[in-house]
C-alpha cells in the first residue's frame, strides 16, 4: 500500500473521531468519558497519520496562516499574534488532519 493511502485512511478516521468528539462536547451530551476518548483517539491518530505523510505540509500551511497574524498589528504585538496564530493553526490542523494530507498527496505524488 502507498504511504499516502495509509495516511489518508488514518487521517479520515482521525478527523471523524475528532469532529464527533468535539460535536458531543459542544452539544453537552453528558458522556465526558466518551467525548474524551474520541478526542484523544482522534489526536493520536493525527500524529500517526502525520508520520506517514503531511507533517511538512501542515507546518507550511500553519506558517502561511501565521503570516497573516504577524502582519496584522504593529511591532511588539505582531510577535505575539504571529505565535498565537501559528499555534491555533496547528491545533486546527491536528483536529482536521485530512486537509494537509490531501494537499501533500497532490504536491508530492
Amino acid at each position: 500500500m502507498n504511504r499516502f493511502l495509509i495516511a489518508k485512511v488514518i487521517g479520515l478516521v482521525s478527523t471523524i473521531c475528532s469532529v464527533i468528539g468535539y460535536w458531543m462536547e459542544f452539544k453537552d451530551t453528558g458522556n465526558e468519558s466518551v467525548e474524551t476518548i474520541l478526542i484523544s483517539v482522534g489526536l493520536l491518530l493525527a500524529f500517526v497519520a502525520y508520520i506517514f505523510a503531511g507533517l511538512v505540509t501542515a507546518i507550511k500551511m500553519a506558517l502561511g496562516i501565521a503570516k497573516w497574524g504577524f502582519v496584522s498589528s504593529t511591532f511588539p504585538m505582531c510577535l505575539f499574534w504571529g505565535m498565537l496564530t501559528f499555534a491555533f493553526a496547528l491545533a486546527v490542523l491536528f483536529i482536521l488532519p485530512i486537509i494537509p494530507i490531501m494537499k501533500a498527496e497532490k504536491e508530492y505524488a
